[in-house]
């Protein structure tokens, strides 16, 4: 699910462009696993090699654009999970 929240102006990434994200991520009862804000510097990552969910989603959002992406485990990591 992708709900955008500010739009952003620059262009929008292809699966296959390499992005730089600052992002939180969350367990559905908001505890935070992992955080590149809290480490103070952004990840960056070929799109189309991270979870299917972050590939679909990055690809709306437009440069300096921020949105929460709510990824369903079989977008995500599976039965497994991460973190923790």
């Amino acid at each position: 699910i992708y709900i955008p929240e500010t739009e952003g102006s620059g262009v929008i990434p292809k699966a296959t462009d390499m992005v730089k994200v600052h992002y939180h991520g969350t367990f559905p009862d908001g505890k935070v696993f992992d955080s590149s804000v809290d480490r103070g510097t952004p990840a960056e990552f070929p799109l189309n090699g991270v979870i299917a969910c972050w590939t679909e989603g990055v690809q709306k959002m437009k440069v300096g654009g921020k949105a929460k992406l709510v990824c369903p485990s079989d977008t995500a990591y599976g039965d497994q999970g991460a973190g923790g």
